[in-house]
């Protein structure tokens, strides 16, 4: 008795263990399926195989029971195990030729549906071929043709839409309700295809929302369910979506509307995109590298004016060009047009030692070929400005070191006086003592009748500068030569005076 009773224990406990490793295999798979769709983000291509073949046997019997409206009793009178597995065999080989299991489910499109659509196709004219075959023979069709006809579009129905199905499931996973909300102005020009692309290749980080088209003939229509308002909405549908980003997709758009666009955009807190044409798609995707800023020359209304001519190479080219307060916003960047002109030497000056360096090191970079040397100081050192003059004897000097903050200025006024016009007075003197062909002196529009202190202090500097300028030109020339006298020598250098108003970029 106690020897049955310990068998039956260690058979129960056996089994016991048994059943215990088989469920913890079992578990063990769903844990690497699972970890491994988690770590691979792509379901593998035997598991798309397989679903792909479920979802074709499913069809199989779906059409069966639509063909005997829905009799179960005719349709398992039929025996129809064998077409069953009739249809799977063929339908495995076609998805097997056309590799309907390559594609990431998750990112299928129209070229996935048709390669799907094709397979279940060929698979549908073999079988319909054999019945051909059967009835030549004399005998009767392995499936009903009507059968394979509502198999094809079960089929077709249900395997492209489940991949469109997973596809809408991961967009809306990806974008969380995080979203930004964009509209495109423009709706004529490939809307469909642009809202997708838009919407596809920034991981949903986009959501277009609506069009706005100034073509009354566009409005009220819909692209891809998304629907076209009238320029005059504007305001509307920024509100109502709280949008985030205007895309511009209307490259003949007029320059008024588009600033009209622009400018409720800026007040709004709204970034303004350009996308560009169709045929400059990055092998017919966008990047997001191709989404610019708007640029100010598309706002002119005109073509933006070009500086490279003859003239202003004579002017630079070859020459030992000067630019004073080269670590401003408007210094740099006359140093950054002088230096690809090519200039004999190119001089920048300022006592912002680190801005100077910044300038520096962009200009070799830039421009390699460049001439270029950097002197470190005050234009109201009226004796290292005299060393600096000795030294590198410019040709041409760029005068733009000024103090230009007009709220400081009211706060300080003795250093608008001593930068702005002491400043210019020793720089303009130097400039003709050293036989300087041009100067050229760069103000500012709050020259023009003057309300503020360092406006008056630049329109100063301009009296000045045009006051030397407009002496009688006296040469003197002693045994072939100029004299080096300061009075027989004034006038030789041509002062020209330049007004910048409210500068794009400018510190």
């Amino acid at each position: 008795m106690l020897l049955v009773i310990h068998l039956n224990c260690a058979i129960n406990s056996n089994f016991h263990i048994f059943f215990t490793h088989s469920l913890c295999l079992k578990q063990n798979t769903v844990y690497k399926v699972r970890n491994y769709l988690l770590k691979n983000h792509v379901a593998p291509k035997w598991m798309v195989f397989i679903f792909d073949t479920i979802i074709g046997a499913v069809a199989i019997l779906v059409a069966y029971f639509l063909r005997f409206n829905l009799d179960y009793n005719a349709v398992k009178s039929l025996h129809i195990a064998d077409d069953f597995i009739l249809v799977l065999l063929t339908n495995s080989l076609f998805f097997f030729i056309f590799r309907t299991y390559q594609g990431i489910i998750r990112f299928s499109g129209f070229a996935e549906s048709v390669r799907t659509t094709s397979a279940l196709f060929g698979s549908f004219l073999v079988l319909m071929g054999m019945n051909v075959l059967m009835n030549v023979s004399g005998s009767p069709s392995l499936i009903p043709p009507s059968v394979l006809i509502i198999n094809l579009l079960a089929a077709s129905f249900f395997m492209v839409g489940y991949r469109l199905t997973v596809k809408t499931l991961y967009r809306q996973s990806l974008a969380n309700g995080k979203d930004q909300h964009v509209v495109i102005f423009g709706g004529e020009i490939n809307g469909s295809q642009l809202k997708t692309t838009i919407e596809q290749a920034f991981n949903n980080q986009y959501k277009v929302v609506a069009f706005i088209d100034d073509d009354q003939s566009y409005v009220g229509k819909t692209i891809d369910n998304t629907r076209i308002f009238g320029f005059h909405q504007i305001k509307e549908v920024m509100s109502n979506w709280q949008v985030k980003m205007m895309l511009f997709a209307k490259p003949d758009l007029d320059a008024d509307t588009k600033n009209a666009v622009v400018d409720f955009c800026l007040e709004n807190g709204i970034q303004v995109r350009n996308i560009p044409p169709v045929d400059q798609w990055i092998k017919g995707h966008l990047n997001i590298a191709q989404l610019k800023e708007i640029n100010i020359e598309e706002l002119l209304g005109r073509p933006a004016i070009k500086l490279r001519n003859q003239r202003v190479l004579d002017l630079v080219c070859s020459k030992r060009i000067l630019i004073t307060g080269a670590a401003g916003s408007i210094g740099g960047e006359l140093a950054r047009q002088a230096a690809a002109f090519n200039p004999a030497l190119l001089l920048i000056v300022d006592q912002n030692e680190t801005g100077l360096y910044e300038l520096e090191y962009e200009i070799r970079n830039s421009f390699p070929q460049c001439n270029l040397s950097l002197f470190i100081g005050d234009v109201r050192d009226e004796n290292a400005m005299e060393t600096m003059f000795k030294r590198f004897r410019p040709e041409v000097v760029f005068h733009a070191a000024a103090y230009k903050h007009v709220p400081m200025m009211e706060d300080h006024p003795s250093e608008a006086v001593r930068n702005n016009v002491l400043g210019t007075r020793i720089v303009a003197d130097l400039s003709i003592e050293h036989g300087v062909e041009r100067f050229l002196l760069i103000s500012t529009d709050k020259a023009i009748n003057p309300t503020n202190v360092m406006g008056a202090s630049k329109r100063i500097a301009e009296i000045y500068v045009q006051s030397l300028g407009n002496r009688e030109r006296k040469v003197v020339h002693l045994n072939g030569h100029a004299s080096n006298n300061l009075a027989e020598r004034r006038n030789i250098t041509k002062f020209i005076t330049t007004r910048f108003g409210n500068v794009l970029g400018s510190n």
